[in-house]
């Protein structure tokens, strides 16, 4: 793959999350966070810890944090589907 077909990869530690009764996200009972990354097609842009973003299967997962990933590596981590503009 030449220089040019390269784009940028960052993977994010999140958890799922749940709606409350006043529709707030908060994190589920339970849950184990597990990593994600930016793929060739996720739509939207991340902005902070605590933003949500939807899996391939529209589960929505609360971002803990943020940490580089070399390009080489992605296919180690699962690609996102899109981040939303709502956050925890």
């Amino acid at each position: 793959m030449g220089k040019s077909d390269k784009y940028f990869v960052e993977k994010y530690l999140g958890a799922p999350v749940d709606q409350d009764a006043n529709g707030k996200y908060v994190i589920r009972a339970g849950a184990n966070p597990s990593y994600w990354r930016i793929g060739k097609h996720t739509k939207g842009k991340f902005t902070n810890p605590g933003q949500i973003f939807l899996t391939e299967k529209n589960i929505p997962i609360a971002i803990l944090r943020a940490e580089p990933l070399a390009f080489k590596d992605r296919h180690d981590v699962v690609a996102l589907q899109r981040f939303t503009n709502e956050s925890i």
